[in-house]
């Protein structure tokens, strides 16, 4: 589906994760919010209709990276997330999705025990707690 590349701001239509279950809408107006204008250090990357968001930081005193959003081709995003990975940094992590483990194994990625438990409240209504009806990534955390 190509090679992906470097973006600056975001600046597609609606909502890019449309297709997923319960999330956070991810339209352009969000994405320029919550990454590329926060004084963190991320890099946003486009390719096939998606997008990633690599971000780096420090974690228990070791720099790492991490995929903190992707959505759209995996491989294309990921191999741009990998090339974009700052010298010296000791992990990039991820967060698969469903269908995805296979894709990251043939990307490099290797599986740890660490187990992230999420908690939420509704903002209305009841909240669905089938795990299969939620997508998470590590740009929805406090923690990563």
């Amino acid at each position: 589906r190509g090679a992906a590349e470097r973006v600056d701001r975001f600046d597609f239509e609606g909502d890019a994760a449309a297709a997923w279950p319960n999330h956070i809408v991810r339209d352009a107006e969000y994405l320029n919010w919550r990454y590329l204008d926060s004084p963190r250090d991320y890099a946003a990357y486009r390719a096939g209709g998606g997008y990633a968001v690599l971000g780096h930081k420090r974690h228990r005193g070791r720099p790492i990276a991490l995929v903190a959003d992707l959505v759209g081709p995996v491989r294309p995003l990921l191999r741009a997330c990998v090339g974009g990975v700052k010298p010296g940094t000791r992990a990039l992590i991820a967060l698969p999705g469903p269908g995805e483990p296979a894709v990251y194994l043939s990307s490099g990625f290797a599986p740890t025990p660490m187990t992230l438990h999420f908690m939420g409240k509704p903002l209305a209504g009841e909240l669905d707690t089938d795990p299969g009806a939620w997508r998470f990534t590590l740009g929805d955390t406090d923690f990563f």
